[in-house]
C-alpha cells in the first residue's frame, strides 16, 4: 500500500506539472525553454558543461571557456553538477533544451513529493499528505523561482532530511543509519545547490533551539541524543568534499555581498498579496497592490495566501499545548521575519529595524537573499495542513482544501511559463564552422546578459570559447580589463587583445526587448544591436551580416600591441599621454604671443594647441585620452586631460610641482564612460610657467617625435617655425 501510494502521489505531481507548465512547450521542445530573462541560459551551459568537461578530461569546477584567459571559478556557482550528471544521457542525446526543461518539469513534482513522503509520516494518512505536498512542491516560492532560477528550487533533500531526523527523534533509525542517512542527503543536497546547504544549517539550528525552548523535558532528551550524530554527518560531508572546498577557496573567491539584501528582501504586503505567478494576482487589484513589492518577478514569492494563514494560526493556537505545534508555529514566525530582511518594507517603503540585521555577518549567510527564506515557510505550513486535515471532518477539509488550492494556482496563461530560445541559424545550421575554428576566443555582443550567448555555446558542444560570459562571480574582483563599448576607445582592444579574440558575433539581445521586461519588438536586429554596431565601425571593424547575426573578422594585428601584460600596456599609455601633454605645453611656448595669451576669442590658438596634443594615427597606445587647450583665470593656459585613473594619478606627481592640478570631485574614480563623467584632471600654466616647463622637458623621442604641423598654424614647435608652411607647400 505504502509503496502505491508513493508511485500514486509522484504520478500526480507529475501530471499537475505537466498541466502547469508544459502547454506551450509542445512540439517546441527544443525551441522553448521553462522560464524567461537570461538566468536559464546559465543552467542549460551547466547541464552541458559538466557532462563535456569529463568526457575530454578537464577540470569541470574550473573552466577557461568562458571569461578567457582567467577563466570561472565554478565552485561560487550555481553549476548543480549532480543535476547535470544525472541528466547528461538526454542532455548528450536531444541537447542541453530539452533537458533543462525536463528538470523544469521534474524538480516541482520532486520537491511535492518528498513533502509527500514527510506529511504522510507525521499523519498517516494519503489525501492530507498529497495536500500538503502540493502546498510545499507548487508553492509561490517554487513558482517564482521556477521562471529564471532553476537551481533554487533544487530543494527535495529538505523534506527527506526532516523526515530522518524525526525518524530518530523516535528511535525509527539507528544511530549509524540516521547518520549515513543525513551524509548522503547532505550530500545530494550540496552537489545541487551550496546556498541550500547554507540556509538549510542556519534554518536547522534555529529550529532546534526553538525546540530546546519551547519543547517539554522529553523533546529536549531527545534532541540532546541526535546532536552528536547531526555534527558527525556534517563532518563526514566536508571530509568527502575537500576538493570540491579546496577549489572554492585556492583559485580565488569574490569578496562581500553579490546582490544587496535590503532590495531582495520580502515585502510585507507580499505575504497576502499575490503577483502574477499566481492567477490570483492576475486580478487589476491585486497588481495595483503588488505593483510596489520590492524584489522582481523571480524574487517576490512570499505570498502565502489567507486560507494558509488563517490555518497556521487557528492550528497553531488552537492546539498550543503540543510541544511539536509550539515548535512549528515559533519557527513560522521566525522564518516569516528574517525572510522580511534587515529592514521591515511595506510596498516597498522602509519602516522599522528587523532581527536579520544580526545574523547578515555570519559566514556564508552575507550572500543570502532573504526572501528566498519563505522555501522553510511552506514546509513548515505543509506539515501543519497535512496534520490540521488529518484531524478534521471530511466536508470542512475538501472546502479548506480546495481553498488553499485555489489561492496558489499558478499563472494560467502557458506563454507566461515559457519564452524562446533565439538560438540563431548560425550556430543551429552548423554555419558557424564555416567563420571559426574549434577553441577559438570569439566576443559575443551585446555582452553578459543581454544575449543567450552561453546558450548558443552549449548548442555548439563548446566549440568555441569566449571573452566574456554571463556565468560566474562578478568580474570586477578579478583584476582583468572590461570592456567600455560607450567611451574609452581602447578600451574593447584591451579586452580583445588580452583574450586574443579572433572575430565578434553580434546577435539582438533577445529578452531585453521583447515582452514585459523592455521595448516592444522592433525588427529583427534591434536598438541595443545597432548601438554595438555604430561602435564596431567606429573601431574599424567590418561586420558580414549572416543570417541573423553579424560576422566581425578581428585582424590579428589590430589587437597586437594590447596582447601584451597589463602592465606593460599601462606603460606605454601612460608615456603616450605625457608626449601628448608635453607637446601641447612645447606648442604653447613656442607659438604663442610672447608677451601675454592669444584672447578668449581666438579658437584657432586654442584649437592648434589641442590638435598639437592629438592622438597620433600610428600610436596605438594614445586612443585612450583626450587633451584639450582652453584660456583659464588671469591669463593662465588650462589643459584639460581625460584619461583613465591610474594615467590621471601619474601625471598629477609629473606636474604638480610646477602647475596648478586639480581632479574635480564629481569624476567618477572606476569607469571611463563619457567626457562628461571621465576622470579629469586640469593644469593651469601662467606664461612664464609655460616657457620654464618647456625648457626643462627633455628632448625624448617621446615628447617630440618629429615635427609638430598644425592645420592653421604658423609654428612648429620642434623648433622649425617654417615647419607648418613647407607642410603646405608639399601638400
Amino acid at each position: 500500500m505504502k509503496r502505491g501510494s508513493n508511485f500514486a502521489a509522484l504520478a500526480a505531481y507529475l501530471a499537475i506539472s505537466a498541466a502547469f507548465f508544459a502547454p506551450s512547450l509542445w512540439n517546441h521542445f527544443s525551441t522553448r525553454l521553462i522560464g524567461v530573462g537570461p538566468d536559464p541560459t546559465i543552467y542549460m551551459w551547466f547541464l552541458k558543461w559538466w557532462p563535456h568537461a569529463i568526457a575530454h578530461g578537464l577540470n569541470p569546477l574550473i573552466t577557461h571557456s568562458i571569461w578567457v584567459p582567467i577563466g570561472v571559478n565554478l565552485a561560487w556557482t550555481t553549476c548543480f553538477p549532480l543535476l547535470a550528471l544525472a541528466l547528461s544521457p538526454i542532455t548528450e542525446l536531444w541537447g542541453p533544451v530539452p533537458a533543462y526543461n525536463i528538470a523544469c518539469l521534474l524538480v516541482p513534482a520532486l520537491a511535492a513529493w518528498a513533502a509527500f513522503q514527510l506529511c504522510l509520516y507525521v499523519t498517516r494518512r494519503f489525501w492530507p499528505a498529497l495536500l500538503g505536498g502540493y502546498v510545499f512542491g507548487f508553492s509561490t516560492y517554487v513558482l517564482a523561482q521556477l521562471r529564471g532560477h532553476l537551481v533554487e528550487i533544487l530543494i527535495f533533500p529538505i523534506p527527506l532530511m526532516v523526515l530522518i531526523v524525526l525518524r530518530r527523534l523516535h528511535d525509527e533509525l539507528s544511530p549509524r543509519a540516521f547518520t549515513a542517512w543525513l551524509t548522503l542527503l547532505l550530500l545530494v543536497q550540496f552537489l545541487l545547490c551550496v546556498e541550500q546547504v547554507a540556509t538549510l544549517t542556519f534554518f536547522a539550528g534555529l529550529t532546534l533551539m526553538v525546540a530546546l525552548i519551547a519543547g517539554d523535558r522529553d523533546l529536549r532528551s531527545r534532541i540532546y541524543t541526535i546532536l552528536p550524530w547531526i555534527a558527525l554527518s556534517y563532518g563526514l560531508v566536508f571530509i568527502i568534499l575537500i576538493p570540491y572546498v579546496y577549489a572554492m577557496f585556492a583559485h580565488g573567491f569574490p569578496h562581500g555581498t553579490v546582490w544587496q539584501d535590503k532590495s531582495y528582501s520580502a515585502d510585507l504586503i507580499n505575504f497576502i498579496v499575490p503577483t502574477h505567478v499566481n492567477q490570483l494576482g492576475t486580478i487589476s487589484w491585486f497588481e495595483s497592490l503588488s505593483r510596489n513589492c520590492l524584489g522582481n518577478v523571480f524574487e517576490d514569492s512570499a505570498y502565502l495566501g489567507w486560507p494558509l494563514i488563517l490555518l497556521a494560526l487557528w492550528f497553531g493556537i488552537s492546539r498550543w499545548r503540543r510541544p511539536a505545534v509550539r515548535v512549528m508555529l515559533l519557527s513560522l514566525l521566525l522564518i516569516c521575519v528574517l525572510a522580511m530582511g534587515r529592514v521591515l518594507h511595506i510596498e516597498g517603503v522602509e519602516t522599522i529595524w528587523l532581527p536579520w540585521t544580526l545574523f547578515v555577518k555570519l559566514p556564508l549567510l552575507a550572500a543570502a537573499l532573504p526572501c528566498r527564506f519563505v522555501a522553510y515557510a511552506f514546509l513548515v505550513l505543509a506539515i501543519m495542513t497535512a496534520l490540521y486535515l488529518s484531524e478534521v471532518n471530511k466536508a470542512p477539509g475538501i472546502g479548506l482544501s480546495a481553498l488553499i488550492v485555489f489561492c496558489l494556482l499558478p499563472n494560467f496563461d502557458g506563454e507566461y511559463w515559457t519564452d524562446a530560445t533565439q538560438t540563431p541559424t548560425f550556430f543551429t545550421d552548423g554555419i558557424y564552422r564555416k567563420y571559426i575554428r574549434r577553441n577559438d576566443v570569439i566576443m559575443v555582443l551585446p555582452p553578459r546578459d543581454r544575449s543567450n550567448a552561453m546558450l548558443w555555446q552549449a548548442e555548439t558542444d563548446m566549440y568555441f570559447r569566449m571573452a566574456g560570459g554571463y556565468a560566474g562571480p562578478d568580474q570586477k574582483w578579478s583584476g582583468e580589463w572590461q570592456p567600455q563599448w560607450d567611451g574609452d576607445r581602447c578600451e574593447p582592444f584591451k579586452f580583445m587583445g588580452n583574450a586574443r579574440v579572433s572575430a565578434i558575433v553580434l546577435g539582438d539581445s533577445g529578452w531585453m526587448v521583447g515582452g514585459e521586461v523592455g521595448l516592444p519588438e522592433l525588427d529583427r536586429v534591434n536598438l541595443i544591436a545597432r548601438m554595438y554596431m555604430g561602435q564596431l565601425d567606429r573601431l574599424g571593424l567590418k561586420g558580414e551580416p549572416i543570417g541573423d547575426i553579424v560576422f566581425y573578422p578581428v585582424p590579428p594585428q589590430l589587437i597586437a600591441p594590447f596582447t601584451l601584460p597589463h602592465r606593460e600596456i599601462e606603460d606605454r599609455e601612460f608615456s603616450s599621454l605625457e608626449s601628448r601633454v608635453n607637446r601641447a605645453i612645447r606648442y604653447a611656448a613656442e607659438c604663442l604671443p610672447k608677451d601675454a595669451m592669444p584672447p578668449k576669442s581666438d579658437l584657432a590658438q586654442w584649437r592648434a594647441i589641442t590638435t598639437a596634443a592629438a592622438a597620433s594615427s600610428d600610436d596605438p597606445y594614445s586612443c585612450g585620452a583626450e587633451v584639450t587647450a582652453r584660456l583659464g583665470s588671469a591669463d593662465r593656459i588650462r589643459l584639460t586631460v581625460i584619461a583613465p585613473r591610474e594615467q590621471l594619478d601619474r601625471l598629477q606627481q609629473d606636474y604638480r610641482s610646477v602647475a596648478s592640478v586639480t581632479t574635480p570631485e564629481n569624476r567618477s574614480a572606476m569607469t571611463f564612460t563619457s567626457a562628461d563623467f571621465a576622470p579629469a584632471l586640469t593644469i593651469e600654466l601662467s606664461r612664464a610657467e609655460i616657457s620654464a616647463l618647456a625648457n626643462r622637458l627633455t628632448d625624448s623621442s617621446a615628447a617630440t617625435s618629429g615635427s609638430l604641423r598644425v592645420a592653421g598654424a604658423q609654428c612648429d614647435p620642434s623648433g622649425n617655425s617654417n615647419g607648418g608652411k613647407q607642410e603646405q607647400r608639399r601638400k
